[in-house]
């Protein structure tokens, strides 16, 4: 009664993915949120065997929650949790109402809904479902923890080395992260997670070993946007995510090889649009908010703003009902003449637009001129009405084919290697790539 909230967790200390959940989870949400109100009842198997490896992880690890064996109501009855799964969770709040009961079955972010699955199944999907549900309660800016430890602040690891051409350089790296979100593995996690949906959709998944990956770590005072204490001075404008690209552009030198280099900031505890800023000195970045409980939408929005924008130099496509102006048309063409947003077009003559050599190719006939674009419904048209560069959340999963080939000409000449167009469309039908377009 004495905490907003509890987490009453059942743990095998002699299995791995319970230690693992207790490392990665439940000691980084205790540490964030103890002095707010949150409190943390671990209880383990009877026996010395276990007892014995669980005090010495208790000394290890400076653990200030309560690990018991045996564990009873107000009223004196003993209360048996389940042995499966383990680990296992009861969430309750102050009124001893529960609110997630882990063993009735887990969850899985699926097709837009919340499934049943293991907890140990899958750590960080499992870790972003009670992250979502402990802020939810307790808000987000309910935190008073402020880091201490800045000793990782700056440091980097390269976790894929390209093994063709010369090595195009993605930087990944998080702001509003705190040491103790490094120190449980959460901020890996989250880049891992940023780097996985990079490469999960063609083209980029067939040209991975072109990459260099790098992840910078950057610690921040709190573990959300707070009078500009963020390592990397990201701020929101106008429900925009903001930031200060020269901060971004140091952190992201420490680890990158090469002049020009591909950045991106994920923040975290935020739902806000992503940005991107393009050409600033021969470089481009993106900022992508992370919102506990929407995994996927941070996956989405790699790839819409991250691959689609600040690398592949696309446009949006999506469009309101409105008309381009005259001022914004010369805008546009100033960008396309020097190589930006070819996926779009400001005429819909078919000899004119940017992806003219399509439409004379009986190869691609689903290749066509659609109004819309830019965010304009006229006097911008694209070339196919499905696409991830749709929407950052919303939008398809996959890039249409103009656009997979605008990314695969910057992969090409970022990689110091010769652009092909029939070899292009041999790797994009040879099975492995998407080859026609979907029609929905």
């Amino acid at each position: 009664e004495n905490n907003s909230l509890t987490i009453l967790l059942y743990i095998n200390p002699k299995d791995e993915g319970s230690m693992e959940f207790l490392d990665k989870s439940i000691n980084r949400f205790h540490s964030l949120y103890s002095e707010s109100g949150l409190g943390v009842v671990v209880y383990i198997p009877q026996g010395d065997e276990y007892s014995l490896i669980m005090k010495e992880y208790v000394a290890q690890n400076d653990v200030r929650y309560t690990v018991v064996q045996e564990y009873y109501d107000e009223n004196g009855d003993f209360i048996y949790l389940p042995e499966d799964p383990a680990p296992g969770y009861l969430l309750i709040d102050m009124n001893g109402k529960v609110l997630d009961d882990i063993f009735e079955g887990g969850i899985e972010y699926i097709n837009n809904t919340w499934q049943e699955m293991e907890l140990q199944d899958n750590g960080l999907t499992n870790f972003d479902y009670l992250n979502n549900l402990i802020i939810n309660e307790m808000g987000i800016r309910n935190s008073s923890y402020i880091s201490s430890d800045f000793s990782m602040d700056g440091e980097f690891e390269t976790i894929q080395n390209a093994t063709v051409g010369k090595g195009i350089d993605l930087v990944f790296m998080g702001d509003a992260f705190t040491d103790v979100d490094i120190k449980s593995g959460f901020y890996r996690q989250i880049m891992e997670q940023a780097v996985e949906a990079f490469f999960d959709s063609e083209p980029t998944k067939s040209y991975r070993d072109y990459f260099n990956v790098h992840i910078v770590y950057a610690v921040s005072d709190n573990t959300f946007l707070k009078n500009n204490l963020s390592a990397l001075g990201t701020y929101v404008d106008n429900d925009e995510i903001k930031g200060d690209v020269s901060i971004v552009r140091d952190y992201a030198q420490k680890a990158a090889d090469n002049s020009v280099f591909f950045p991106v900031v994920i923040v975290n505890n935020n739902y806000e649009r992503p940005s991107e800023y393009m050409d600033i000195d021969g470089i481009n970045y993106s900022y992508v908010g992370y919102m506990p409980g929407w995994l996927p939408n941070l996956s989405n929005a790699i790839r819409h703003s991250f691959v689609g924008h600040t690398f592949g130099q696309l446009a949006d496509e999506s469009h309101s009902p409105a008309e381009i102006s005259a001022e914004e048309v010369e805008i546009l063409k100033g960008w396309q003449a020097k190589g930006y947003y070819l996926n779009v077009s400001t005429t819909d003559a078919e000899n004119e637009v940017p992806w003219a050599h399509f439409l004379k190719d009986s190869r691609f006939d689903y290749v066509s001129i659609e109004m819309g674009g830019y965010g304009y419904l006229y006097g911008v048209w694209r070339s196919h009405h499905r696409s991830i560069m749709e929407s950052p959340l919303f939008g398809a999963k996959y890039f249409n084919v103009v656009c997979r080939e605008l990314i695969v000409k910057q992969i090409m000449e970022q990689a110091g290697l010769e652009y092909d167009f029939e070899t292009f469309v041999s790797k994009d039908n040879n099975g492995a790539m998407v080859g026609r377009e979907y029609t929905y």
